[in-house]
């Protein structure tokens, strides 16, 4: 992996201060990633995620010693930060799988009378982003663009109605989800 870090840079100061920074701080990033995500393979990800920000960034050009507190400071941070957006994306894929499996199971079960009964009780914006997303079979970026609003927010946005709907229905059928 190293080798590909350092095809990434133009310069030969620029290739020593990343052979400096890898030698000096894989261990730490790595003890500190595993320490956050409980996993080796996610640690991993964390270290390379970091080094690939920091050759990315302009923080390469300010470097003026591999051992100041400040380098090491931002090392940690930045590994941090690396490690946590994993771990969240880690939990967020977890908590939907369930989410929607629960979801199909009850919507498997229910006629279609009941889904529109169901439908006819939600807000407005429910309604659109289910209707966008199963009738209009649109991907979340594109609901995104049509109402004008972020991708992750169109993601949500379909997710929270789908639960919603599966909630309307249970309640009609008097089970609890």
């Amino acid at each position: 992996m190293f080798m590909f870090y350092l095809s990434m840079l133009e310069t030969p100061e620029e290739k020593l201060l990343i052979e400096q920074l890898y030698s000096q701080y894989r261990q730490m990033m790595y003890k500190i990633s595993f320490s956050i995500l409980k996993d080796s393979f996610d640690a991993e990800d964390a270290v390379h995620n970091t080094f690939i920000g920091i050759i990315r960034s302009s923080y390469l050009l300010n470097l003026s010693d591999v051992n100041s507190r400040e380098t090491k400071a931002y090392i940690i941070t930045a590994v941090k930060h690396s490690a946590i957006k994993i771990y969240n994306k880690r939990k967020s894929v977890i908590t939907e799988d369930i989410d929607e499996s629960v979801e199909e199971t009850a919507l498997s079960a229910v006629g279609v009378e009941e889904i529109k009964a169901a439908l006819s009780e939600l807000s407005d914006n429910d309604y659109e982003v289910l209707y966008l997303s199963v009738f209009g079979q649109k991907s979340n970026d594109e609901i995104a663009k049509l109402l004008e609003i972020n991708p992750e927010t169109a993601r949500k946005k379909v997710y929270r109605a789908r639960q919603r709907l599966a909630q309307k229905i249970t309640e009609k059928r008097g089970v609890a989800v």
